[in-house]
């Protein structure tokens, strides 16, 4: 938690190339939760924005309608859904990873 916070403060004092201040949008914390006795997390903002539309990995958690408000209003000209993430978290990643390039080898 200090070091996010750390990140807050630096990207609330940051500029972009016109000098334009950032605007920092917060959204909740999803606490840990368990899967198969192992602890896991998801987070609100590996979501991934596509062509009209908005992906956001859901906990089934209380928290979980809020954080689809606040991005809902970031992206008002797209469709913000929320998708059940704790089988992704349980792999290791979240929904944005998941729609990554995959690298094949020669």
């Amino acid at each position: 938690y200090p070091l996010m916070q750390r990140n807050r403060e630096i990207l609330a004092d940051a500029r972009d190339a016109r000098g334009r201040p950032l605007e920092v949008i917060e959204l909740p914390h999803i606490p840990y939760f368990e899967l198969d006795g192992e602890p896991l997390a998801s987070s609100y903002p590996n979501f991934y924005v596509a062509n009209g539309g908005v992906v956001v990995p859901t906990a089934e958690h209380a928290l979980d309608r809020e954080a689809l408000a606040i991005i809902s209003a970031a992206f008002p000209d797209r469709e913000v859904v929320g998708v059940p993430s704790r089988v992704i978290a349980y792999g290791g990643g979240g929904t944005h990873c998941i729609t990554q390039q995959v690298p094949t080898t020669p």
